[in-house]
């Protein structure tokens, strides 16, 4: 993916997982947005991400949920390593300011060394919790704002397993 860079996330999400073809179709239709059929990368494309990451976090492992984790930290750690410093500042703020102890626990196997670097360098409260000695496994707390139907994507990646949207919704932290 030599040619990974901001401008160009949003395709290169679909190619690297073709599941969230129509979320991104979606998003790209979004008058809010989008411009012209091209999204928003901030607000938009990694919404998108956010949100796919976020639902199969919270999922119990199983090989194809620990797949799709696999494919899309692959994405990102080659967003990471683009040399496009708007990508990668996108994936900084998107994908590791802010996020809880829980996704960090979750997301750890997953993780490649320039998002494990990255992270540590922030030093970001979720992930000190998360990493601490004897830190206690934390439930996942997922509040989601599905606009493009991610839910959908991934019940279907996740059909043979059981995973429906009823399963995906109340993953769902009231409040």
């Amino acid at each position: 993916m030599s040619d990974l860079t901001f401008a160009r996330l949003h395709e290169h999400l679909v190619h690297a997982l073709p599941e969230l073809a129509r979320p991104v179709a979606l998003l790209c239709e979004d008058e809010v947005f989008s411009t012209n059929g091209v999204p928003s990368q901030y607000s938009g494309t990694s919404h998108v991400l956010q949100v796919y990451l976020d639902l199969l976090l919270a999922l119990p492992s199983s090989p194809l949920r620990d797949s799709a984790l696999s494919r899309a930290f692959a994405f990102v750690e080659a967003a990471l390593a683009s040399g496009d410093e708007d990508l990668v500042g996108l994936m900084d703020i998107q994908l590791i300011e802010g996020q809880a102890a829980w996704w960090f626990q979750r997301a750890k196997p997953f993780l490649g060394p320039r998002f494990e670097a990255a992270v540590r360098r922030s030093a970001e409260p979720g992930w000190v919790e998360a990493t601490a000695p004897n830190a206690p496994d934390f439930p996942p707390r997922v509040r989601l704002h599905d606009l493009y139907d991610v839910r959908s994507a991934v019940a279907a990646l996740l059909a043979e397993d059981g995973v429906d949207l009823v399963t995906l919704e109340s993953l769902e932290a009231d409040e």
